[in-house]
């Protein structure tokens, strides 16, 4: 839509208009005759129409300048180098600023007149109580001076646009500051033009914007046509526009980015003055007539008037040009008060052209966070609605989709998937801000151009409204068959706001017409929840726990535990539905039973346990979660922690049995992962609860050979010999890796268990050292015939062992010497008497003496420590009783001059006081005799004795 019009009814005037100004309702123009009119205007009709007021021939010469002085009675005159200050309502001249060599001259807002002659610039103002015209411009006459001579001048603000023949620059008459904006180049008509803070400046066919302190804007527009065919002759800001007049035409530019907006031509005459009138321009053309075989000319006068901004937008989003709205919208709100209201109202329009366009991610972004009405996006698919808010005169998404080239098909599911975002998001806000508050009275943001407005202005309660919102969304999740959708609206509120049974007619009627259609079944189920027919639910959800659609096979399931576990409370149905659940999906099974406090109501953990003694493998996996979720509970009985365990072992057992079955050589990699897995799980289990029966899970456990866990529970209960027993008489490991495993764990725990070991190790080789002797006195007594059954090889095989523990028992000493938890002095006692302190045959085997050694200067280390310990502690405490002693011991030696270092008076020499650390005062300046009054020590706090 254009920006401006153009009324292209032409006043003919008898004078020829060489220049004109506009204030308030009143026009001012001269002519060639040197004769100044001022008339009374309005526009009528689509035409200006005049009323002279008066006129004064000021002069004979042409009249080539007129402006107004808006606070001022004053109009400007210049008439070929002469300027004259008029009356503006005389007309008659009271002043006179420059009578020859005048070039142009430029008013300010606040009435200040700059005039420029040739090169010279002067800047006057009025003295109301002089009734002169003084000079601003104090030094140099009140005159500064240009490079070349100046030609035209513009004011903004306190800043003066002047161009002189060489450049553009920008002047503060204040503090004679100049800045020199670009050269004027060989530009034929040079302009300046302002606009809030910025200049911009003609340069032949292009214009640049400029700061206030100089700096380019870095915009230039080149304005296409060449300037020797049709040059542009003046520039002139309205508003957030920016008009070029050419001689046949004007264009209209957007002055934020310079881009052409539209161009208005001259159909009857060419441009020769403008001036803005409100919200019209008020033009002057030079008219050409024929009168018989000559061409007169004459002057008219003609107007553009200005669309209002809100026409503009309101087309802009009539036609879905949306991008050129906002653009327009923001240039003329944004600075309002009221902007983030008016923000609203445009979004929402801006959503429905969005719609029009089918740009519905687009129209979605628009709709978000605004206060709009749902029930207008529910319009566009009326057959969602009920019989009473239907409406033929609907315009309809199907009607939108049809009236454009597109996929039908795929625009509907768009649109109908942009309908569902928006509402369902307006009913959760609803929702959340009244807080299901269902009487209070709703007010929406309606737009200007909603698409039906059927609900416009319409004040509904919230129950009226969410009934409208949530029918209309069960339908459209009906059309889209979303089974998710339906479930979501459902869960959102604790109770929908429809007519059910009328719903269920309709789903009845569409089952009948498309049997089959699980998404209707799904539907009836959810009705059924949220009137509470717990089981006819259930009963519909248990045909689609095994459906070949994954979403509603899901959904199905989910609602099944739902209901199972938070709804239905009798014992009989929840057992026989459960089953179902057992089977299908054990990890969803066991939320029945399990994370619900109020559950035991109904079945007691006994009752529940006994259920799931059965012994399928999914059953089983249910009991397992199930027993997991008690023993992770509070004050759960020691019998589940009993229970789980068993269950584990039982497990582990399964395992073993299949590793057994050497045939099955699948089935024995599987049980052996299976034997791993659930001996890991078993070993956490019993490091991480104690409230299980230790005895019957030993007994368990020692059938099943399972060693790691046995050892588990003894270091549990805290009985340390019973694991090192295990440990080191396993027959299984070599000597050297089970007294390894047996010393690891020793230094594992927080107690001294390294004593114990060594005596246990120390028993072995002592009942072999008896062995050995028994052995070997029987076959040395025992020769020739008839000779006991003992051979030398088993001897010498008694023998050896009794080496090996003896070794490891001198190794054993000399590793742990200086161990913390090894007492030294109860090892060396225990060392049989008939191990050589040091081995003369072999230096390498003096390991006890070297044990001996290092436990000697252990001792030794420690005693010296302790020792040098004790040493400290009394330098410490004889230096602390010295300086104790040091305070309580002061003296004062009083040489007459002393002063009290309270009131800083003389002290008498018959009563002071005198602290522990040296301070005096006078005995009425002492507060309290116990603390210092200059350092506020108390003295009978100090921890000394």
């Amino acid at each position: 839509m254009a920006a401006f019009e153009m009324r292209n009814a032409l006043k003919l005037l008898k004078q020829r208009i060489r220049c004109m100004d506009v204030f308030d309702k009143f026009l001012y123009y001269g002519d060639n005759s040197g004769t100044v009119y001022a008339c009374e205007f309005v526009i009528k009709r689509r035409e200006v129409v005049t009323e002279k007021i008066a006129k004064a021939r000021i002069s004979k010469a042409k009249i080539d300048c007129v402006k107004v002085f808006k606070h001022l009675n004053f109009l400007a005159v210049l008439l070929e180098g002469r300027l004259d200050i008029v009356d503006r309502t005389s007309l008659e001249t009271e002043y006179n600023l420059g009578k020859d060599g005048v070039s142009c001259f430029a008013i300010s807002e606040n009435s200040e007149i700059a005039i420029a002659v040739g090169k010279k610039l002067m800047v006057k103002f009025y003295d109301s109580h002089t009734k002169k015209f003084l000079n601003k411009i104090r030094r140099d006459g009140g005159k500064l001076l240009f490079p070349e001579n100046i030609l035209k001048l513009t004011w903004n603000g306190e800043y003066l646009g002047v161009i002189h023949k060489k450049a553009y620059s920008i002047l503060n008459p204040s503090d004679e500051e100049e800045k020199e904006l670009c050269n004027l180049n060989s530009t034929l008509y040079p302009g300046m033009a302002v606009y809030e803070d910025l200049w911009l400046v003609l340069d032949d066919d292009s214009v640049s914007l400029y700061t206030r302190v100089g700096k380019s804007m870095n915009w230039r527009a080149e304005m296409a046509e060449s300037s020797k065919v049709d040059p542009i002759v003046s520039m002139l800001v309205m508003d957030n526009y920016l008009l070029l007049f050419r001689e046949s035409k004007v264009g209209v530019y957007n002055i934020s980015n310079l881009k052409k907006i539209h161009e208005i031509g001259f159909e009857r005459g060419t441009y020769r003055d403008a001036a803005v009138a409100g919200d019209d321009i008020i033009l002057v053309m030079d008219v050409k007539s024929k009168k018989g075989n000559s061409i007169v000319k004459s002057s008219a006068l003609s107007y553009m008037r200005k669309v209002p901004v809100e026409d503009q937008i309101e087309y802009f989003l009539a036609t879905s040009q949306v991008p050129q709205a906002r653009e327009l919208f923001v240039q003329n709100y944004s600075k309002l008060s009221d902007y983030s209201v008016r923000r609203e109202l445009f979004e929402i329009d801006a959503g429905w052209a969005f719609i029009v366009k089918l740009e519905f991610e687009e129209a979605l972004v628009c709709f978000s966070g605004r206060n709009f009405d749902p029930r207008d996006l529910l319009t566009l698919v009326p057959e969602v609605l009920d019989s009473e808010y239907r409406q033929e005169r609907y315009i309809t998404l199907q009607m939108l989709v049809a009236s454009k080239d597109v996929e039908e098909s795929k625009k509907m599911e768009e649109g109908i998937d942009m309908i569902i975002k928006l509402v369902s998001k307006q009913h959760k806000n609803l929702i959340e801000s009244h807080n299901e508050r269902l009487n209070d009275k709703i007010t929406f943001v309606w737009p200007s151009l909603p698409m039906n407005d059927f609900f416009k202005g319409k004040e509904n309660t919230l129950r009226e409204i969410l009934f409208v919102i949530e029918t209309g969304l069960i339908r459209l999740y009906l059309i889209k068959g979303d089974a998710c959708g339906l479930r979501e609206l459902a869960d959102s509120v604790n109770e929908l706001c429809i007519d059910y049974k009328e719903l269920e007619i309709d789903l009845e009627r569409q089952a009948r017409a498309e049997p089959g259609k699980d998404i209707l079944q799904v539907c009836q189920a959810i009705l059924h929840e949220k009137q509470g027919n717990y089981e006819q639910a259930l009963a519909i959800w248990k045909q689609y726990i095994i459906s070949v659609n994954k979403t509603i096979l899901d959904l199905a399931r989910k609602s099944m535990v739902d209901l199972l576990r938070n709804k239905v409370q009798e014992k009989k149905v929840i057992q026989d539905y459960a089953r179902r659940i057992i089977v299908l999906n054990p990890d969803e099974a066991v939320h029945i039973f399990a994370n619900n406090p109020n559950f035991s109501q109904i079945m007691t953990e006994d009752e529940v346990y006994h259920y799931l003694s059965k012994k399928e493998e999914h059953v089983q996996r249910v009991k397992e979660k199930y027993l997991e979720y008690l023993v992770n509970r509070p004050d759960t009985e020691e019998r589940f922690f009993t229970f789980l365990g068993m269950h584990y072992l039982d497990k582990v057992e399964e395992a073993k049995k299949m590793e057994e079955d050497k045939a099955k050589e699948d089935a024995k990699e599987n049980s052996e992962f299976l034997s791993r897995k659930y001996r890991e799980v078993l070993r956490t289990f019993l490091k991480n609860y104690d409230m299980y029966s230790a005895q019957t899970l030993l007994e368990r456990i020692k059938k099943l050979d399972l060693f790691e866990e046995e050892n588990l529970i003894h270091s549990k209960a805290k009985n340390h010999s019973m694991v090192l027993n295990n440990y080191i008489n396993r027959e299984k490991d070599e000597l050297e890796v089970k007294f390894t495993m047996a010393e690891n764990y020793c230094l594992e725990q927080s107690e001294p268990l390294l004593d114990i070991l060594f005596e246990k190790v120390l028993e072995l080789y002592t009942s072999k050292r008896i062995s050995y002797l028994i052995k070997e006195k029987e076959l040395t007594s025992h020769k020739g015939p008839g000779a006991p059954p003992t051979t030398e090889t088993e001897v010498n095989s008694i023998k050896e062992c009794m080496t090996r523990y003896e070794s490891y028992c001198k190794k054993f000493l000399t590793r742990y010497a200086s161990n913390e938890k090894m007492d030294a002095v109860k090892a060396i006692q225990l060392i049989p008497p008939e191990w050589n302190v040091i081995n003369t045959k072999d230096k390498k085997d003096d390991l006890l003496f070297s044990y001996l050694v290092l436990a000697l200067n252990d001792r030794i280390s420690k005693c010296a420590n302790i020792d040098i310990a004790r040493r400290i502690s009394e330098a410490e405490k004889l230096e602390l009783e010295e300086k104790h002693a040091k305070l309580k011991k002061p003296y004062v030696m009083l040489t007459g001059n002393n002063r009290c270092r309270v009131c800083n008076g003389l002290l008498s020499v018959k009563a002071f006081c005198v602290y522990p650390n040296g301070e005096v005062t006078h005995m009425k300046c002492a507060k309290d005799v116990s603390v210092c009054p200059m350092t506020n020590v108390d003295f009978s706090k100090i921890p000394y004795k």
